[in-house]
């Protein structure tokens, strides 16, 4: 049977997902001004890091080679969306 919080407990969540939601307006705000192919490099970084995260705790420090490759990618894309990370010579 599924958890029903009662009215007291819902008001609390309901209060601490509407200053989450303040809190993070800025910053959905810088992320919504950044172009989709940025966009779609910063959650490619995200999913990478989080699928590195998950293996090497489950495969006790090891990872896929599909996502070593992944890993290996990241700085290659993250200077290619934001060339202001590129160092210059």
């Amino acid at each position: 049977m599924p958890y029903i919080p009662d009215e007291e407990e819902q008001a609390r969540i309901d209060a601490f997902k509407a200053e989450r939601a303040e809190k993070e307006l800025p910053m959905r705000v810088a992320f919504g001004s950044l172009t989709s192919e940025q966009q779609g490099i910063i959650r490619f970084v995200v999913d990478t890091m989080i699928d590195f995260d998950d293996e090497m705790r489950d495969l006790e420090g090891d990872c896929y080679h599909s996502t070593m490759l992944k890993v290996r990618t990241v700085g290659y894309k993250l200077r290619n969306a934001f060339p202001s990370l590129r160092e210059e010579d």
